[in-house]
């Protein structure tokens, strides 16, 4: 049974099919470099990515992967524009089909894996994984964001005067300065 052992890269494709039919595990890492629509979908991705994978074939007679997958980001704070560090972390079950049609007879708990030759591309597979993990919008924790640049999401803590102000200045004619322009020419 092939296996490549942690720490080691991971091949950019390999025979699914085949591996599903030896029982075969592969963990190993993959370089960022290899992985460019997550670094144009972040500020920055630290050191390389990794997976623990198992190919085997189900019970239901699909070929299956199955393990993790593991990376680090920066992302830009949407709350304070900071840079955040996450890590992304998540498991993958995919059942591996050659042709779309087979994909309604995969098991409910299996997501797709299309793979239409015998040779998966599992730089594409980790990469699609990492990128389902980000988060929809990235906030730091509100006690983390960097202070000082005039943003909250909080209460409005103006003062009663100023608020006083603002209210009296809101009630005049938003066009009495073109009013006053027009009467200079």
């Amino acid at each position: 049974m092939p296996t490549a052992t942690l720490g080691s890269p991971l091949p950019h494709t390999v025979d699914v099919f085949k591996l599903a039919v030896q029982g075969a595990s592969l963990s190993g890492q993959v370089e960022a470099r290899h992985l460019p629509r997550l670094a144009e979908s972040v500020e920055f991705v630290f050191g390389e990515a990794s997976a623990e994978l198992e190919f085997f074939i189900g019970d239901e007679g699909f070929a299956e992967v199955s393990g993790s997958v593991q990376g680090e980001v920066a992302l830009s704070c949407q709350r304070c524009l900071g840079e955040m560090r996450q890590v992304l972390n998540g498991k993958l079950a995919l059942g591996v089909v050659r042709k779309e049609e087979d994909a309604p007879r995969l098991p409910k708990r299996l997501e797709l894996w299309l793979v239409d030759s015998d040779s998966g591309n599992l730089h594409a597979l980790i990469e699609d994984e990492l990128l389902l993990m980000l988060p929809i919008v990235a906030l730091h924790q509100q006690e983390d964001c960097e202070p000082g640049l005039g943003f909250s999401f909080g209460e409005d803590e103006e003062s009663d005067d100023n608020a006083r102000d603002r209210k009296a200045n809101s009630k005049t004619n938003p066009f009495q300065v073109l009013e006053q322009f027009k009467k200079s020419l």
